[in-house]
């Protein structure tokens, strides 16, 4: 089995290499280069994160793993970049998505809710991942991790009691409103 991360190779006999060892090698690695681990290939397939569970799974009949790492600022500056691509995207979604529960949400309507509550949890885990790249920055993260956390609490219990138009006014007042404002910004960064 060959191990590659970044530039360097090591082979293994018979898939010899553990969970522990691996972190361990990329830990020493990270360390030594100054770098972040950034993601992992087993065997082409994409693993963004990869805990020991996943490993000892992935790991039984694999032929080869790619370690991607990266500088800090080169990731700092790539989860920046998906950040405010989401944010952008998703505006100019959440007026249409208001209106629609404001007038009564059709099947339609549950289909976009879902993906916007999606995506409210993949921009908390970046936000998260941000504050762990940038320490500098991480009041500033936590506190919007925070404001995201209050406005999806506050959608589910309006979703529990049923409460369309209240559910249409967070995501055009409170949503939109937070969105714009993470826009602004985060274009200056």
């Amino acid at each position: 089995m060959k191990l590659t991360i970044n530039d360097e190779i090591w082979n293994f006999e018979n898939n010899d290499l553990s969970y522990t060892n691996l972190f361990t090698l990329i830990e020493n690695l990270a360390e030594s280069k100054s770098l972040v681990f950034s993601h992992i290939l087993v065997d082409g397939q994409l693993f963004e994160e990869i805990d020991e569970e996943i490993w000892i799974k992935v790991s039984k009949d694999m032929n080869e793993v790619q370690v991607i790492m990266k500088p800090e600022a080169e990731i700092t500056k790539d989860v920046l970049l998906a950040i405010q691509s989401y944010l952008k995207r998703a505006k100019d979604e959440l007026r249409i998505l208001a209106k629609q529960f404001h007038q009564g949400p059709k099947s339609e309507t549950w289909v976009q809710f879902s993906l916007l509550m999606e995506g409210l949890e993949w921009l908390m885990t970046a936000f998260q991942k941000l504050s762990y790249l940038n320490k500098n920055s991480q009041i500033e993260t936590y506190q919007v991790i925070n404001t995201l956390s209050k406005i999806i609490s506050e959608l589910g219990e309006a979703l529990e009691v049923k409460d369309f138009g209240l559910i249409g006014d967070l995501i055009e007042y409170e949503l939109e409103t937070l969105f714009e404002k993470y826009i602004s910004e985060y274009n200056e960064n």
